[in-house]
């Protein structure tokens, strides 16, 4: 695989998908660069979030990755702390549309493989926190790494 897990697990928990194979409520990728993902550079995201719900203090952004029908990982972080802050709003977020960038450096890891692309399986979900919680958005789709 790509990367140790720390690392596709870290470099994937902010991460929208390149393809959208599913998609609850108008949020949309604008793009994602590089795409494919390179291991050892920056990569950014651009979405747009468009809102139907209001998004609440301690929402969370669950990303699960499979890989040859595999769950590998399962992260669960800070949606507004990851996404909404670092783009310089507060939850409570009300409704709207938002255009929302996040940049980070995909690090490579020690059992990376050589001139390879790893192609994984994710399900992103974005939830307001309760009992039970509630999906404002799900994504899945396919996401590739490459390692020179």
């Amino acid at each position: 695989m790509v990367g140790s897990l720390q690392d596709i697990k870290r470099s994937l928990i902010v991460k929208m998908l390149p393809e959208i194979l599913y998609q609850k409520r108008n949020n949309e990728i604008r793009s994602v660069c590089p795409n494919p993902v390179v291991v050892g550079q920056k990569v950014t995201y651009y979405v747009t979030e468009v809102n139907t719900a209001t998004i609440q203090q301690g929402a969370t952004l669950n990303v699960t990755g499979s890989y040859q029908q595999h769950v590998v990982f399962n992260e669960v972080t800070d949606f507004c702390k990851e996404w909404i802050e670092v783009n310089g709003y507060k939850c409570p977020l009300e409704p709207g549309t938002y255009n929302l960038v996040v940049s980070e450096l995909i690090h490579p890891g020690p059992n990376d493989p050589k001139n390879a692309t790893i192609e994984y399986d994710l399900r992103v979900e974005v939830a307001n926190p309760g009992d039970p919680k509630t999906i404002l958005s799900c994504l899945e789709g396919k996401y590739s790494i490459y390692a020179p």
